[in-house]
């Protein structure tokens, strides 16, 4: 197993309906989505073509969607534009159009999804 060294060890992104949010993140991101229940905790594990997660979507009782708290941003290693098109067509919002990240480090755009969480999305490309 390798260690993260991002700096990022594992985020939940609340939901509360669950086949909602996973079509919405499944769809934006073009990704499958590995399900587990553990409990009464239904979890979907964000990949995003990657050997491991380093996040999920989890609906459990205590998570609760919002706009407000960490602003967590998401690089899923596709092309922005045609992904905040996805947001918008699976019942998310662009918050915040693509802007340049200085230096030539990409672009960012901020999204609210399909449950109301705020979100970021990074890519190299625009």
């Amino acid at each position: 197993m390798q260690i993260n060294t991002t700096g990022v060890a594992w985020f939940e992104i609340p939901v509360e309906i669950f086949s909602r949010a996973k079509y919405f993140y499944s769809r934006v991101f073009e990704c499958t989505i590995p399900t587990q229940q553990i409990d009464s905790h239904f979890v979907g594990l964000l990949t995003f073509g990657r050997p491991q997660a380093q996040g999920a979507i989890i609906c459990a009782e205590g998570y609760i969607p919002s706009e407000r708290g960490p602003l967590i941003f998401l690089n899923p290693g596709l092309a922005l534009a045609p992904l905040l098109e996805r947001v918008n067509e699976y019942g998310g919002e662009v918050l915040a159009a693509a802007v340049a990240i200085p230096g030539g480090a990409g672009h960012y755009a901020i999204i609210r999804d399909s449950e109301g969480n705020r979100l970021g999305i990074s890519a190299a490309d625009e």
